[in-house]
């Protein structure tokens, strides 16, 4: 049988065309997955037209039809790309950066020369979300404190639940709701530092001369962790204060993690 050529359309057949198929099934397959199926068979199949002999071939005996077209869903699943530009932007990451010794690129080794910091871009990422979740100091001399139902950190708050001032600065806790009190914890404050416990309902003012971390409560809510931290200057005593507050945490019954995103603040 020899090579035809009609409407510019070639296909490919089977020597043998003894056995026909009881069913045209030849419409079944595309051109494409016919030049796949020649190109992993081998030479005992040759180019021939028209149409109509190729439904006179046994190329499409069953088997050999799954066949190739698991071939043909493997080989578009294999070499298919996502080319959405999120999915783009996730394969040319790189996957390292050189730092060279002083650069301060968040690699915590030591020694001369450079070093090749792994997936540095996550590790500079979250130090710089740390950093940015520091509290700041506040400006003024005089600070207000609100005593509140719900706020920003949830339900029974401090408003701001922690801030840093500097040594001699004011704190005024406003009563924004009813209920509530301002009271220093014994052993979480600086030694020396002056206690201060507020009445209920009462708005009181007090003045922080000693440097370290202050940690209070309101007394009718200390089970719901209603806590603020104050830092004064720096943070002296920082490692005592979390050593109390371990035992404190276990006394809450709801907002368990508050207490411990404050200091972390720090």
């Amino acid at each position: 049988m020899k090579a035809k050529k009609s409407n510019q359309i070639i296909w490919w057949a089977r020597q043998d065309s003894n056995l026909r198929p009881s069913a045209p099934e030849a419409d079944v397959l595309s051109t494409e997955l016919l030049a796949l199926f020649f190109i992993t068979s081998g030479s005992r199949y040759k180019i021939f037209s028209p149409l109509e002999d190729i439904r006179h071939s046994m190329i499409y005996n069953r088997p050999m039809k799954n066949f190739i077209l698991l071939v043909f869903v493997l080989s578009h699943a294999t070499f298919a790309q996502d080319m959405r530009p999120e999915s783009i932007e996730k394969r040319i990451i790189p996957l390292g950066q050189v730092c060279m010794e002083g650069d301060g690129c968040g690699i915590r080794t030591a020694g001369p020369g450079y070093k090749v910091a792994i997936n540095s871009g996550s590790m500079s990422s979250t130090s710089n979300e740390d950093e940015a979740n520091k509290v700041q100091l506040s400006e003024g001399n005089v600070h207000t404190i609100e005593m509140k139902n719900e706020g920003a950190d949830g339900t029974m708050v401090f408003e701001p639940g922690v801030i840093k001032v500097s040594i001699g600065d004011t704190i005024n806790f406003i009563l924004t709701d009813q209920l509530h009190n301002s009271a220093s914890l014994p052993g979480m404050i600086p030694t020396g530092a002056e206690a201060w416990t507020g009445e209920i309902n009462q708005e009181i003012s007090i003045t922080l001369d000693k440097e370290g971390v202050y940690v209070y409560n309101c007394t009718p809510h200390a089970m719901m962790a209603m806590v603020g931290v104050i830092q004064v200057g720096e943070a002296t005593n920082i490692n005592e204060i979390k050593s109390v507050a371990s035992d404190l945490k276990s006394t809450f019954i709801m907002n368990n993690d508050r207490l411990d995103g404050y200091l972390s603040r720090l």
